[in-house]
């Protein structure tokens, strides 16, 4: 983990705002300090073109074949 991350967390808290990106960081950072249950990634959509849309048990769009419309 980053030194920087490390430092974070043992002097204070880590913000990490919602994206899809930062879901898989957060998901990572909370596994590695054995804080990871309760969290899931697929919950962690910014004002993304799939939020709210229905998503298979891991998150993804059920048909990937093309790009989700923008609202």
């Amino acid at each position: 983990m980053h030194l920087d991350i490390q430092a974070a967390l043992q002097s204070g808290t880590i913000v990490i705002v919602a994206g899809t990106t930062n879901g898989y960081v957060a998901e990572e950072i909370l596994a590695r300090i054995g804080q990871s249950e309760g969290f899931s990634q697929k919950d962690s959509f910014a004002h993304h073109p799939a939020a709210g849309k229905p998503m298979t048990e891991t998150g993804r769009l059920p048909d990937e074949s093309e790009f989700p419309e923008m609202w």
